[in-house]
C-alpha cells in the first residue's frame, strides 16, 4: 500500500522495483517514469495501457519460445 492506503497497481511495483536500484538521480527518473506513463496513456487514449506495454516488453525481453 502506498502512504494513502491504495494499493498498489503492478505499474507501481515495477517503478518501485526499478527506483530502488538506481544509484543516483532518482527525481529525474520518477519524472522520466510519469512522463512515460501519460504519454502511453494519452497516445492510446487507455488507461490500462501503461501495465499492457510492461507486460509486452517483459514478455518480449524474458519469455522462452518452446517449439
Amino acid at each position: 500500500m502506498n502512504d494513502r492506503g491504495a494499493r498498489l497497481t503492478p505499474v507501481d511495483l515495477v517503478k518501485s522495483f526499478l527506483l530502488s536500484h538506481a544509484q543516483s538521480g532518482e527525481e529525474k527518473l520518477n519524472e522520466a517514469w510519469r512522463r512515460m506513463l501519460a504519454e502511453l496513456t494519452s497516445v492510446r487514449g487507455d488507461a490500462d495501457a501503461p501495465r499492457k506495454f510492461l507486460k509486452s516488453a517483459f514478455l518480449a525481453r524474458y519469455a522462452t519460445l518452446h517449439a
